[in-house]
């Protein structure tokens, strides 16, 4: 982990089946709005150290975020008062 500073903001190395040295840099941040609600801001950075491999990593992690992005609006909006 590089940043947890709750309830504000996680910083984390992204490395899923590479190694840590070619690792991208997932920040999340927490942002309290109008009464009961938050916006999450996710910046997925770093991907130009990887070379001519950086753009073939940024686009399959951008598929996979999708995937996590959707159900997790669902899930928020099925939650909320």
């Amino acid at each position: 982990m590089v940043a947890w500073e709750p309830p504000h903001r996680l910083v984390y190395l992204w490395h899923l089946m590479f190694d840590r040295a070619d690792a991208a840099e997932v920040e999340v941040s927490f942002a309290p709005e109008a009464e009961a609600a938050t916006t999450v801001t996710i910046v997925h950075r770093g991907w130009e150290r990887l070379g001519a491999e950086g753009p073939v990593r940024r686009e399959r992690n951008r598929q996979g975020w999708d995937g996590v992005t959707g159900p997790y609006r669902q899930a928020c909006a099925a939650a909320a008062p």
